[in-house]
């Protein structure tokens, strides 16, 4: 069974670019270990990740400094490249991806209403405040 479930940190804002009539995100994703090192820090591994087709949200959030859990598994590839040197790339293909925490360094969406949602049905609520419903009233749900 190849499966792997990680948690970290986007390193980087993702490539998104198209190929055969899919897109393909690519992205670094930092995951940090378990046990300390020698020195008594705690490592941490930056695994490449492809993502197929991903949705509209995981795209505008697989920025820089997202923290983010997958679920998918390892792929090794080899090839030679132009200086003819034999490489070997390990990639985590994604299946499944969460959006854990957004990155802070995406700006802030202005608020499109600020109003009260519950001014529309006449009053004002508070929080812990009693009110009085008869079998009468128009209830919004």
């Amino acid at each position: 069974m190849n499966k792997v479930v990680l948690s970290g940190f986007i390193t980087k804002d993702a490539s998104i670019t198209k190929a055969n009539n899919m897109e393909i995100a690519k992205y670094t994703l930092a995951v940090q270990r378990t046990q300390k090192n020698k020195e008594g820090v705690y490592d941490t591994d930056f695994l490449n990740c492809v993502s197929f087709n991903p949705s509209d949200y995981i795209k505008d959030n697989l920025i820089k400094g997202t923290k983010t859990l997958l679920e998918g598994r390892i792929q090794t590839n080899k090839y030679t490249d132009e200086k003819g040197v034999n490489r070997v790339v390990t990639d985590i293909i994604v299946e499944r991806i969460e959006i854990l925490k957004k990155s802070e360094n995406k700006p802030q969406e202005a608020k499109e209403n600020t109003q009260n949602p519950f001014e529309e049905f006449g009053q004002q609520f508070e929080v812990g405040h009693q009110i009085e419903i008869d079998e009468s009233s128009d209830l919004p749900f």
